[in-house]
């Protein structure tokens, strides 16, 4: 189960406005729902 799993990274790839038909209309509006991956005490990187 992959509920169980204890995340010690997390990434996110390049924001891109070929994004928009799923993320969002905006640069922003993308990275806000990007964002959503982050958990407390855990490195990110890009």
């Amino acid at each position: 189960m992959l509920s169980s799993l204890i995340p010690i990274v997390c990434g996110i790839a390049s924001l891109g406005l070929d994004h928009v038909k799923l993320l969002g209309n905006t640069i922003e509006q993308i990275a806000w729902q990007k964002a959503g991956i982050f958990k407390h005490n855990v490195p990110a990187i890009t």
